[in-house]
This record gives C-alpha cells, structure tokens and sequence, in this order.
C-alpha cells in the first residue's frame, strides 16, 4: 500500500506545475517527462504490483503535453486552468470548455492508467 501513496506524490507535483503555468516552457517539460520516466521505469521494474503506481505522472505528463499541442495547434495560445473562475486575470481572457478538458482529462487517466497496470502486474505477478 505504501507504493500507492508513493506513486500519487509524481503525479500531485506535475499537477501542481501545470496549474502553476510551469509546464508553458518545453525545455523544463522535457526535464519533467525525462524525470517521470525514470521513475515510472522504477515503478515497472520494481516486482510489487503497486509500484504501477509510479507510472502516474508520466501518464498524466503525456497526456497533457498531448492536449495541450491539440489546444495550442487550434487556438494558437497556452491553455490556461483558473481554479475559481472563467476568467484567468494572468492571460486577460475567458476560459472555454477545451481549457477545463486539457486540465481534467489527463488527471482522471492519470488515475486509471496507473490501476490499469497494476491489475496488470497483480495478474502477471500472482497466476
């Protein structure tokens, strides 16, 4: 059970970027996603099944860097997340439905992504 508490801290620490506006600048996404990655090879490596926990914020890294090339491809600016209202005073502009789906999305598969693969290992690992 301590592997999936372990695995929510990644994935809290890459949220709180994003919602921060770290995450704007590609070069420190990159150190991110590299960073991640090594500690989602750890978690499949390790030979508990909840150490898939791990792979959290990968998931959730990769899924949000995929949303937000959608979002910048369409509207040609960053996507933006304002917990309290429609309107982000930093951008000084409203919020539409994509900007909640580029935030949203990448956290409920970064949930279901990590229990997937432990259901997985558990199946590998106990049969």
């Amino acid at each position: 059970m301590a592997f999936v508490y372990i695995g929510l801290v990644p994935m809290f620490i890459v949220y709180m970027l994003i919602i921060y506006k770290k995450l704007r600048n590609s070069t420190f996404m990159k150190f991110v996603v590299s960073i991640t990655f090594l500690i989602a090879m750890l978690g499949w490596f390790i030979k508990v099944p909840e150490a898939g926990m791990l792979t959290g914020g990968l998931s959730y890294i990769i899924c949000y860097a995929g949303l937000r090339h959608v979002y910048i491809r369409k509207y040609s600016i960053e996507p933006t997340y304002n917990r309290i209202s429609w309107f982000d005073p930093d951008d000084g502009r409203r919020q539409n439905w994509l900007d909640v789906v580029v935030f949203v999305i990448p956290l409920l598969l970064s949930f279901i992504i990590p229990l997937m693969i432990v259901s997985w290992k558990s199946k590998l690992l106990y049969q």
